[in-house]
């Protein structure tokens, strides 16, 4: 059988029986974590379309989740994103730390978490030091560095953003990213 993709127009309803046809327990936290990224996939782009979304179902599958598998640390990372699409900075951070708390030497969550906040001038601090310790954590992870210099290129600090895109292009030669933020800052 060839699956077909997902519209991002579905319903929660048409989502939930999409999840039912691949697994037959509704309750399962695996198909529940499933199904809150669908949705939460379907709220960013109701807000991208000037609605305002409503993250209430997502946060219930999220907190139903979170009690069934603690230790999934992409279960607070998702929280958080909902959190701080919500305009809830203080619960977004406190979500993100509690996922680097589960997996303190996971550099992945490390760069999610940087990359998270790099939109709050006032949380550059702390999304520094992140994107620095997923690098230490893994240097061969170039999407680090190619973030951390787009962080400091919207800091007005060129010389240190043009440093780290350069790394960034020469771990990750194949991706336009960072030639792209290097473009950016020549400009």
């Amino acid at each position: 059988d060839k699956l077909e993709p997902l519209s991002i127009a579905l319903t929660f309803d048409q989502i939930f029986a999409e999840l039912k046809t691949y697994q037959d327990k509704p309750n399962d936290p695996w198909v529940q974590f499933s199904l809150a990224t669908l949705l939460l996939r379907q709220l960013r782009q109701q807000a991208k379309n000037g609605q305002t979304p409503d993250y209430s179902q997502v946060r219930s599958l999220l907190s139903q989740v979170r009690t069934k598998l603690p230790q999934l640390a992409y279960v607070p990372m998702k929280q958080a994103e909902v959190a701080l699409l919500s305009n809830e900075g203080e619960a977004g951070l406190k979500y993100l730390n509690e996922a680097l708390a589960i997996e303190p030497d996971n550099y992945l969550l490390y760069a999610f978490a940087g990359i998270a906040l790099i939109k709050n001038e006032q949380q550059h601090p702390i999304a520094e030091a992140w994107l620095k310790k997923s690098i230490d954590l893994n240097p061969a992870y170039g999407f680090s560095n190619s973030f951390l210099g787009l962080m400091y290129y919207s800091q007005n600090k060129p010389e240190a953003a043009r440093t780290e895109l350069l790394k960034a292009r020469a771990i990750i030669p194949e991706s336009p990213s960072a030639s792209s933020f290097l473009g950016l800052i020549a400009m």
